[in-house]
């Protein structure tokens, strides 16, 4: 809990495995390093840990929605619970998930293969049960809708956050509650479900979709 508290706070890039150690009260600094080699063995056991705990968890629970023909709605609840509800159901669950948010742009390409390989399996399921749902959309049409809507759900408040906390001058700390963090999730179901349902304009840019913004 203590690497992935840091990584969440930090970065992977920014945490040495000295500093792990202290911080998990370990009066031998070397303690991380015996039991795990070295940093990315360290990440790729938080990452397992955060899939075993949330993501094949949460992949399952959409699969038997699926079997049992959930609405758009549950679906994307199910969907995003991973990347947005956790916080609501564990006392680790927003270090959780800006640990992940690190990693999946980490420049090491190493680190991000291993929080490709946490989320993969899930966002797929995700993507195939939401797109079944629309079937008259087309590919094109549908992708884009899909990059927007993902784009906010496993990004928004963390990178509004992290650009707020990151940007140059004196600023307010900002400010998220159980409350906000509810009413935002509640808006942005509205926000997935409309749009998806959306009827299609004449335009479409193959700049803002294609397979490039697909899972997988």
């Amino acid at each position: 809990m203590t690497a992935m508290r840091l990584f969440a706070a930090d970065g992977v890039g920014k945490v040495s495995l000295r500093t792990i150690s202290a911080e998990s009260g370990s009066r031998n600094t070397a303690a991380a390093h015996y039991h795990f080699e070295n940093k990315l063995g360290l990440v790729e056991a938080v990452l397992g840990f955060i899939r075993r705990e949330v993501w094949d968890p949460a992949q399952r629970r959409l699969e038997d929605a699926v079997k049992r023909g959930a609405d758009l709605r549950e679906l994307l609840i199910l969907g995003v619970w991973p990347s947005k509800m956790t916080v609501f159901d564990f006392p680790w669950g927003g270090d959780a998930r800006d640990c992940l948010a690190y990693c999946h742009f980490n420049p090491d390409l190493q680190v991000r293969a291993l929080a490709k390989r946490c989320t993969d399996e899930h966002m797929n399921c995700f993507y195939a049960a939401v797109r079944a749902k629309v079937p008259g959309l087309p590919d094109r049409v549908f992708d884009q809708r899909w990059a927007f809507i993902m784009t906010e759900m496993v990004l928004g408040q963390w990178a509004r956050t992290f650009h707020h906390e990151h940007s140059p001058g004196p600023k307010e700390p900002m400010q998220w509650t159980e409350e906000t963090e509810r009413a935002y999730i509640e808006a942005l179901l509205d926000y997935a479900v409309a749009g998806l349902k959306a009827p299609v304009t004449q335009w479409s840019h193959p700049n803002l979709s294609g397979p490039h913004t697909r899972p997988g």
